[in-house]
């Protein structure tokens, strides 16, 4: 399986997941305001991020990927450890890592339909850094 050019990855309990239907990734600087007797000052003072995946599949080798376990997911959200996520924007592009927690898990099936799992995260306040 090769992975897309825009990739969202996690990895828990020594396993490596990603979202196979689509993905969320979001980036949202705070700003924090100044205000002085020489003017107005912004600057950046954290980058949180959060997102989500859909369909989830754990990849166990090149071409082989098998759909998230229950117990894995139901485990990742219960469990109060953060997760190390991925993150590349693009090919070749510089990829980043930091640590989630898993905020909830989803399960959907119709009647005749495969079960297909969503869960979203949020940061666990530490910064993103590159992947060395």
């Amino acid at each position: 399986m090769s992975l897309a050019a825009n990739t969202v990855v996690f990895q828990f309990d020594g396993k490596t997941f990603i979202g196979l239907t689509s993905h969320n990734f979001s980036i949202s600087p705070e700003i924090r305001t100044s205000i002085t007797r020489d003017g107005t000052t912004k600057e950046k003072v954290k980058w949180p991020y959060s997102g989500s995946i859909e369909s989830v599949a754990s990849i166990k080798g090149v071409e082989e990927t098998t759909l998230l376990d229950r117990n894995d997911a139901v485990s990742m959200v219960l469990d109060t450890d953060p997760v190390t996520i991925i993150y590349t924007p693009g090919t070749g592009a510089t990829s980043y890592t930091g640590k989630i927690l898993i905020s909830s898990f989803d399960e959907k099936a119709g009647a005749d339909d495969n079960v297909t799992f969503s869960l979203n995260f949020e940061d666990d306040g530490t910064a993103l850094t590159v992947v060395a």
